[in-house]
């Protein structure tokens, strides 16, 4: 039985692993969420199985403040920086549209190429070569 549970265990280790590679933070709640998958789920199963009410509680009571902790940020950074919910992508092309239209004023003569290879960057061909 203990060696099922190493094996299950060393499966479980690589599968979080292979998850944690594939991390992309995108906005300030991102790192939040993954704060409660890694601390509030292992929590819960424990004081799920464990038999002592008390130590129980404790574990429950663990698991629950991170997930707490984040609606009061989430809570927190909708009210006072929402623009840090948004992803860099976003961020990224929101900061250029704004440059290119203080750059052209208040024209309308804004370059539609300029604007779709913001919108859009892997349209583009690769830098030397077509795509």
């Amino acid at each position: 039985m203990e060696r099922e549970d190493a094996t299950m265990l060393g499966r479980f280790g690589r599968a979080w692993a292979t998850v944690a590679s594939r991390l992309h933070v995108r906005s300030a709640l991102n790192p939040m969420l993954w704060m409660c998958v890694i601390i509030s789920l292992p929590m819960f199963l424990l004081a799920f199985w464990c038999s002592q009410p008390t130590l129980a509680a404790g574990f429950f009571v663990m698991g629950a403040l991170p997930v707490f902790v984040d609606l009061w940020g989430f809570v927190r950074f909708a009210t006072n920086a929402p623009h840090l919910l948004q992803s860099e992508e976003y961020q990224i092309k929101h900061e250029a549209l704004r440059i290119i239209m203080e750059q052209k004023g208040r024209r309308s003569g804004v370059d539609v190429a300029a604007l779709e290879a913001i919108a859009k960057p892997s349209s583009l061909p690769p830098p030397g070569g077509t795509k």
